[in-house]
């Protein structure tokens, strides 16, 4: 019962990170919005080069969709010193 109890406990937790860090990638969505926003203010202001904002909010859902993918992996991995430090900084 308690080796069942600890699988579900694990899981719970390999699931629960890859669904927060799913459900942020969606939420960013909106920041788009709002750089969008701030870009144009920027180009007003005679700042002719806001793609750097793109930039970032590019690099953030590519590091976002590594993150949530990762903990799927993550559960699938077997008993080695890589997962232990994985479990670790986790």
């Amino acid at each position: 019962m308690s080796d069942a109890r600890e699988q579900l406990k694990r899981f719970l937790h390999y699931s629960g990170r890859y669904l927060a860090h799913k459900q942020s990638k969606g939420l960013e969505s909106k920041l788009k919005a709002k750089i969008e926003t701030k870009a144009a203010q920027l180009r007003n202001m005679s700042y002719s080069n806001a793609e750097f904002l793109f930039d970032a909010y590019n690099a953030l859902q590519k590091c976002r969709s590594t993150l949530t993918y990762t903990f799927a992996f993550a559960y699938y991995l077997k008993d080695t010193n890589e997962k232990l430090i994985f479990e670790a900084v986790s």
